[in-house]
């Protein structure tokens, strides 16, 4: 399991406990962490949707992918990124770009900085979701809903001793986030702190999916609008995914395949690594394929992605 847990550590890096990452909500509640999570989709009524995407990791980031097919688990992928990255990664040394088939959780024009729990699964902060999509309205009718769970949650938890420091009656935004983060931090002294937190952040999840419910067709349109366009101007976009399956692997020409020689001496050392892991990867069942020009595989990206767009296009034309 070691590669796999490198992969996992790949990914939530920068990223803390979730029982911390729901109260890190900055000046606002539109700081508020949402969950992208299949479960959660199906039982408010957002459909599977299975598209191509593709996603730059290294050779021992490959091993993690490959364990997580038809997981849960969600990962960070693209549409389209400048070939600059493919060698030198995002978060990892780059030079292997996976192909993947994937349910597609959530689609965005640009990083959204989605941030994975430990069980895998990614949030994105609500403060992401208006700018992008000019549906400041939706979004405003959502962080009223956010901000009265989040006074439900301040009411059931503070702690007795603490509960003159809060005033609810007529707080504003600003004093509600400042209220529940401080209340991560005198949760934290209580000697039942871990029942306590385990408590708030199961009603935290239930109380966010029951918002997300009642604004369906409103994040319907913010997760999954960018599939009709799938163009960025940004360096890369990203899409949120799960169920993945893998159908190549690509190799390119980057410092992550260095190889030291048999003799010891640097001066023989060479920039070959991608041959032996070629070599293991078909002999795991998968197709692989070696690009020396970035600029190659960004086209066959570009030409592949725009061809299944138009064909779904067509397809979505008969059943019409």
């Amino acid at each position: 399991m070691k590669s796999f847990k490198h992969y996992l550590k790949e990914q939530v890096r920068w990223s803390g406990s979730l029982s911390d990452k729901l109260f890190d909500v900055g000046m606002g509640l539109s700081g508020l962490w949402l969950p992208m999570s299949s479960i959660i989709f199906k039982r408010i009524g957002l459909e599977e949707n299975r598209a191509t995407v593709f996603h730059v990791t290294d050779a021992e980031g490959f091993k993690g992918i490959k364990k997580m097919q038809g997981r849960k688990q969600s990962i960070s992928a693209f549409f389209e990124m400048q070939n600059r990255y493919f060698s030198k990664g995002i978060q990892t040394q780059g030079g292997v770009i996976l192909e993947l088939d994937a349910n597609i959780l959530s689609a965005w024009r640009e990083d959204v900085m989605s941030s994975p729990d430990k069980s895998g699964r990614r949030w994105i902060q609500l403060s992401y979701f208006g700018g992008m999509y000019r549906v400041q309205d939706d979004i405003d009718a959502m962080l009223k809903d956010l901000s009265e769970l989040i006074k439900d949650l301040l009411k059931k938890y503070i702690p007795g001793q603490h509960a003159h420091k809060v005033s609810l009656y007529n707080a504003t935004d600003k004093d509600l986030a400042n209220y529940w983060q401080k209340l991560s931090f005198w949760l934290k002294k209580e000697k039942d702190y871990r029942k306590i937190m385990g408590n708030v952040v199961k009603d935290y999840i239930d109380g966010v999916e029951k918002v997300m419910k009642s604004h369906v067709k409103s994040l319907k349109s913010i997760f999954r609008s960018y599939l009709n366009r799938r163009k960025t101007d940004s360096s890369w976009d990203e899409i949120i995914v799960n169920k993945i399956q893998i159908k190549q692997v690509h190799a390119i020409d980057s410092d992550a395949w260095h190889r030291s020689s048999d003799s010891g001496d640097p001066d023989e050392d060479d920039y070959k690594g991608y041959l032996d892991f070629l070599a293991k990867v078909r002999a795991d069942g998968f197709k692989a394929k070696y690009w020396e020009n970035e600029m190659d595989l960004e086209i066959y990206i570009e030409v592949l992605l725009r061809r299944k767009r138009e064909k779904n296009d067509s397809f979505q034309k008969i059943l019409k």
